[in-house]
């Protein structure tokens, strides 16, 4: 999810249309420059969505009821970004109010910050196909080798990341493989054993 940081992005890049946002526990295993070229019918975020999780059923983590209760949730990771029509629907001033808005409600700083992120973007993400990336590799044990090799992005979200010891075994050479071996610093710090 996105970080109070990413509502920047327009003030950032104020010369730039758009963007594309990626997170620091990916790999990128082949080529997103088709992200670029991307029609989003006009959408703002391009984002793989998780249906399995729709805002329903985070309704008690919302401030009001005007949402659209089958509304998928969405994940960052890689996001293709319009910055244009984000500064047109003011979506950082729309996240600013939100932020307050549950923080009158006395909510941890993470779920204020996941119920303000989906409820701004509701109805602006454009679903990306799944072949883009391929999320849970830092807690899901059972993972498709297969999907690992087709997905264009690997995302280790969770707490089992591939530098530390508690990472999943099973998918750690493909992290390895682009770390180089011969960079001391990372010789020094015991990431290539």
């Amino acid at each position: 999810m996105f970080s109070h940081s990413h509502y920047l992005l327009p003030k950032i890049f104020h010369s730039l249309e758009k963007v594309v946002v990626l997170d620091d526990d990916i790999i990128v295993q082949r080529d997103l420059s088709a992200l670029w070229n991307l029609d989003m019918g006009g959408k703002v975020n391009g984002a793989m969505q998780t249906c399995g999780l729709k805002l329903l059923h985070l309704r008690a983590y919302f401030p009001s009821n005007s949402f659209d209760e089958n509304s998928c949730a969405w994940t960052s990771g890689v996001n293709i970004i319009d910055l244009s029509r984000w500064r047109t629907h003011n979506l950082t001033e729309a996240y600013q109010r939100l932020v307050q808005e549950i923080n009158r409600e006395e909510r941890s700083s993470k779920t204020t910050t996941l119920s303000a992120s989906l409820l701004t973007f509701e109805g602006l993400i454009y679903a990306l196909q799944d072949n883009w990336m391929l999320s849970g590799l830092g807690y899901n044990y059972g993972m498709d080798l297969e999907a690992l090799k087709t997905a264009a992005v690997l995302h280790f979200d969770g707490s089992m990341k591939p530098w530390l010891e508690l990472g999943i075994p099973k998918y750690k050479n493909f992290w390895r493989k682009f770390l180089n071996p011969q960079d001391q610093f990372l010789n020094d710090c015991n990431v290539n054993q």
